[in-house]
C-alpha cells in the first residue's frame, strides 16, 4: 500500500479518537448502530447497485442537525473501492472531507 494510504489511517485514528465518539454517543443516548462487518455489506450493496442507488443522505453523530452531506457512489467507485474494514474515505460530501469511521455516521 502507498505511503499515503498509511498517513491518512494514521491521521483518522489521531483525529478523532475513540473516547470522542465514545462521549457523543453517550452524551446523545445513541442506540442501535451498525457493526462494522454490516457497514462493509452494505457498501457492497450501494456500490453494486451504483445505477439505482447514486446517493444517501447521511449525518455525522456530532452535528446537531441534518445537513446536505451525501454518501455518494458511481460507476468509477464499484472499481475502485474507497472503504475500509472500519472507515471509509472520500465518498462523504461537505467539509471536512477525508475518512469517517463508520461509528461517526449516523
Amino acid at each position: 500500500m502507498s505511503y499515503t494510504y498509511f498517513n491518512r489511517k494514521h491521521g483518522l485514528e489521531s483525529f478523532r479518537k475513540d473516547d470522542f465518539v465514545d462521549q457523543v454517543v453517550s452524551k446523545r443516548a445513541l442506540v442501535g448502530f451498525l457493526n462494522n462487518a454490516k457497514w462493509v455489506k452494505l457498501l457492497y450493496a450501494l456500490v453494486a447497485n451504483h445505477t439505482l442507488i447514486k446517493e444517501c443522505q447521511v449525518k455525522l453523530i456530532w452535528e446537531k442537525e441534518p445537513t446536505d452531506r451525501l454518501l455518494c457512489t458511481d460507476e468509477h467507485t464499484e472499481y475502485q473501492f474507497d472503504y475500509y474494514d472500519r472507515a471509509i474515505e472520500a465518498m462523504i460530501t461537505g467539509k471536512p472531507r477525508g475518512w469517517y469511521a463508520y461509528r461517526e455516521i449516523e
